[in-house]
């Protein structure tokens, strides 16, 4: 594990930046589906927010989804090659859920680009949310928990979902990001937001179309 951790931070399997986007956001529409899977109204409205901020080079991935516990933290958040979705219960419990984001290596591969980390999940099931801030790659983080009523919390990720943030390093490049997200992106039925630099927010939304899914951009 240590060796492949090592690959990952010195770029030699990924030399992409943007696939960072790309392991976060499949996480968070996996999350959200696995969240529609669970509820028996469907009253959820899946949502993934992506935020930049250029000038402090902020980048913050949030999603209304499952959320985590602190079992899931545990035996899965911090494991590269290691998936919740692959775990026998979970596999007992959801037999037809099939996860999109099957390279295990999920918020360690943000260490491609950063060096400050802060994750803060709500789930239904803990009695408070949670706020991890990584200080290794090498499955070394403090905890700190969290009220559900606290102002601190995003409305964003409760009663359920996933706050991502990271401090980007100066030396790495974030291009377009809503070029990055419609390239690796393939999802129906969710809608993900973009905002930069405090702008109002564009919105993609993900659809089937002849057999394929496509993304369009108003």
């Amino acid at each position: 594990q240590a060796k492949i951790l090592d690959l990952l931070t010195g770029h030699t399997l990924y030399n992409d930046t943007s696939v960072v986007l790309r392991e976060l956001v499949q996480n968070s529409l996996d999350a959200i589906r696995l969240q529609w899977e669970e509820e028996s109204d469907h009253v959820t409205k899946g949502e993934v927010n992506v935020t930049w901020n250029s000038r402090d080079r902020v980048l913050t991935i949030e999603d209304n989804g499952t959320g985590m516990t602190q079992q899931i933290v545990d035996k899965h958040f911090l494991k590269v090659g290691s998936s919740f979705y692959q775990d026998d219960e979970f596999r007992k419990q959801h037999p037809n859920f099939s996860a999109i984001s099957r390279f295990g290596i999920g918020v360690l591969s943000t260490f491609m680009i950063s060096d400050e980390i802060e994750v803060t999940t709500c789930h239904p099931d803990d009695e408070q949310a949670r706020t991890l801030t990584l200080r290794s790659l090498h499955g070394k983080y403090l905890i700190r928990l969290v009220d559900k009523d606290s102002t601190e919390l995003s409305p964003r990720i409760f009663p359920h979902g996933t706050c991502v943030k990271l401090v980007v390093r100066s030396s790495a490049e974030l291009k377009d990001l809503v070029s990055v997200l419609q390239r690796w992106i393939v999802f129906p039925r969710c809608r993900v937001s973009v905002s930069i630099d405090g702008a109002g927010p564009v919105f993609g939304r993900f659809h089937r179309t002849q057999g394929r899914t496509q993304a369009g951009t108003h």
